[in-house]
């Protein structure tokens, strides 16, 4: 009887709070947020490596890489051969969190004539859908999906066209430079 009580008062020795989940820190993104990495070439960053490797031990998990091309990373089919690989790679070696790559042509965006952003044809490229369809299905209002970018947001751009709404299921990381 003894312990039962000891075991009682100390499990109300805290606060909890089932209302809500508590943050981690100022970022509205830790490791419980889905993540999309968007890229161009497989061997420009680590963004695939480390994401793989986090998605399989406790870190956030990866729900889907976008591969495009670049002004840097110009052939889209050597692009998805190395990422195919890495994916492959990956697989082989014991990693279980690895999403198939989307390929995503989008072209160029072409400004409206009247230069209202709303008015501007989509593309409605396969890397737009998938952020649109994942961020529906696995974002919270206090958790959304994790765009990791590496390459040009024509994808984003396009999410935003196809879905206005994406913007309050999304929140973007890029990681953009420019070659030397």
């Amino acid at each position: 009887m003894f312990v039962a009580v000891a075991v009682a008062w100390a499990g109300c020795g805290q606060t909890l709070d089932v209302g809500r989940d508590k943050s981690h820190g100022q970022l509205p993104v830790d490791e419980r947020n889905p993540v999309i990495i968007s890229n161009d070439g497989w061997s420009n960053n680590w963004a695939g490596e480390y994401a793989v490797l986090f998605a399989n031990y406790g870190g956030p998990p990866l729900v889907g890489i976008v591969i495009n091309a670049s002004a840097y990373w110009t052939d889209l089919n050597a692009n998805v051969t190395g990422w195919n690989k890495f994916v492959d790679a990956a697989r082989l070696s014991g990693l279980t969190q690895v999403p198939d790559v989307t390929i995503s042509a989008g072209n160029t965006l072409t400004a409206p004539t009247d230069h209202v952003i709303e008015h501007t044809a989509p593309n409605n490229s396969l890397g737009a859908q998938l952020i649109v369809d994942v961020s529906r299905h696995l974002s919270l209002p206090w958790r959304p999906v994790v765009v990791v970018a590496g390459s040009q947001l024509t994808d984003l751009a396009d999410a935003y066209l196809i879905d206005p709404t994406v913007v309050d299921r999304v929140v973007v990381v890029a990681s953009l430079g420019q070659a030397e």
